[in-house]
């Protein structure tokens, strides 16, 4: 679970395997300890920042264990965004072809960076769909824990999907106000801030209040305007973090701009009609969130596939429009071919 790194983190600390003091890295430049795992961050055996890689690799990971006669079983936590990526369906067909063993939990939030799914690219009934291709499916409520145990349990030669309907709002009524974009989400004032660390300490509160030793491992808090949840031990910064303290006091004497390519673009769209902004679910990331608001007839978002954005715009730009495709360069270079 790339994405989720501080959970699996966490989780190694829990259980033995990881020093509580590896946090003092977490998302420092240079470390192992990211904020989305790679191959080389404790407990990552393979990278999948790329969303829909990590389904084939545990595939081939599971298909060499059937070959070996291995005992086990191979897992996979991902989120109902990535059966937009046309690789997942690919992934998908193998598995049950080659009858491997293999269980994918299923995040089913209808969320993703742009906003809802349904308004970006609607993948439809998402069981139906793998029912189709010969997987199994479980549907369960994703906040309840022996809901997933038991479908996770369950046994088959088949690949089996466990869909796992969840709010992201859930304990945090407070977020509804932000719906439906919930990626990304940064404080607008002061005001809001201090509401967040309200719910947070209250939540925290219940937690040391529940009878369990949780509320003896993490305190909650907010840090640049995200909120974190830290160990409870006190501990001195890093050389890493006293260094980026020192840096952004010198840095708060520079005058910083403010997202400049947004600006540039919209004025220069505004000049040709025929141009078209293409996004893959990244659209404020890459800043053309401007063209998406102002010039909504200019801005197309394809969901999370880059390798049909790719081709799509192809066609867009052999009738005489001119495509600006939006996305990160990994996703750009390594997903379309």
């Amino acid at each position: 679970p790339v994405h989720y790194a501080v959970v699996l983190y966490s989780l190694l600390v829990e259980i033995g395997r990881l020093d509580e003091k590896a946090f003092d890295d977490y998302n420092v430049d240079g470390s192992t300890v990211e904020l989305i795992g790679a191959e080389h961050s404790p407990g990552h055996a393979v990278t999948a920042g790329s969303l829909a890689q990590a389904l084939s690799q545990a595939a081939g990971i599971g298909y060499a264990r059937k070959l070996k006669n291995a005992t086990g079983r191979v897992a996979v936590y991902m989120s109902d965004g990535e059966f937009q990526e046309g690789q997942t369906w690919e992934a998908v067909q193998a598995m049950v072809n080659l009858k491997i063993n293999l269980v994918a939990v299923v995040d089913v939030n209808g969320q993703q960076c742009d906003g809802e799914m349904k308004q970006v690219c609607n993948v439809g009934d998402l069981a139906r769909k793998l029912r189709a291709f010969g997987a199994e499916v479980h549907q369960v409520n994703g906040h309840n824990v022996s809901e997933i145990e038991m479908a996770v349990r369950h046994r088959s030669e088949l690949p089996s999907f466990v869909l796992c309907n969840t709010n992201p709002c859930q304990g945090i009524p407070l977020m509804k106000a932000r719906a439906p974009k919930l990626h990304y989400v940064r404080f607008k004032d002061t005001a809001e801030k201090r509401q967040f660390e309200h719910v947070l300490a209250s939540m925290n509160h219940k937690v040391c209040n529940s009878g369990g030793n949780s509320g003896d491992i993490i305190r909650t808090g907010v840090t640049n305007n995200v909120l974190t949840f830290q160990s409870v031990a006190e501990r001195k910064p890093s050389a890493a973090e006293t260094s980026r303290g020192e840096f952004s006091k010198v840095a708060t004497k520079v005058d910083v701009v403010n997202r400049p390519h947004r600006a540039h673009l919209l004025e220069w769209m505004k000049l040709h009609p025929t141009a078209i902004v293409v996004t893959a679910d990244l659209t404020s990331s890459c800043e053309a969130d401007l063209i998406r608001d102002k010039l909504p007839q200019q801005y197309l978002s394809l969901g999370m596939a880059e390798q049909n954005m790719m081709s799509f715009c192809g066609g867009l730009a052999r009738e005489n429009f001119t495509p600006w495709i939006h996305t990160f360069g990994v996703f750009c270079t390594r997903r379309p071919f």
